[in-house]
């Protein structure tokens, strides 16, 4: 299956560190929503959803790759290659239970060593829910917040590492 996230669009999101998803939760006749109803879960499970599939497509490619590897032999060791083969047959296997692979507890190094597949089930994610309606020029938001924290504590990262953003 192919995602329904145009192509310039997944290429965008794969050059990111971590991704923003930002969602409203009121319902305003000025502002109808795509959906002609408000479901702010609805809405954020559909974008997970998106992000899962194009995930599980790479790694469904890169397990084909890796048996092909195994079968024919290659330059790298057999050994190494059987644990990249298993590796990427449990994100597969997390990717079709609906888990991203942020959720299962990869390591630093881990991360580190799958971050060149973009995969974005992978990246942080801050989820930015809006309960009510403001006009854009009303808009004042204003805050910082250590966007890797929870990774911080999760997979120990060097506090070089941890970076602000603020939104205003």
């Amino acid at each position: 299956s192919k995602s329904s996230f145009s192509g310039p669009l997944l290429n965008a999101l794969a050059q990111m560190d971590g991704l923003i998803q930002v969602v409203r939760a009121f319902q305003n006749e000025q502002v109808p929503h795509a959906s002609l109803s408000v479901n702010a879960g609805r809405d954020l499970s559909a974008v997970d959803d998106e992000l899962l599939l194009n995930d599980l497509v790479t790694v469904e490619k890169r397990v084909e790759k890796l048996d092909q590897e195994l079968k024919r032999g290659g330059a790298r060791d057999k050994k190494e290659v059987e644990r990249e083969l298993e590796a990427f047959k449990a994100m597969a296997d997390a990717l079709n239970a609906g888990t991203p692979l942020r959720n299962i507890g990869f390591s630093y190094e881990e991360v580190r060593r799958y971050w060149g597949f973009n995969l974005l089930t992978i990246k942080p994610m801050l989820v930015v829910v809006f309960p009510q309606f403001c006009p854009v020029a009303a808009i004042k938001i204003v805050f910082a917040m250590p966007v890797y924290l929870v990774w911080d504590t999760r997979l120990k990262l060097p506090k070089s590492l941890i970076s602000t953003v603020a939104i205003t």
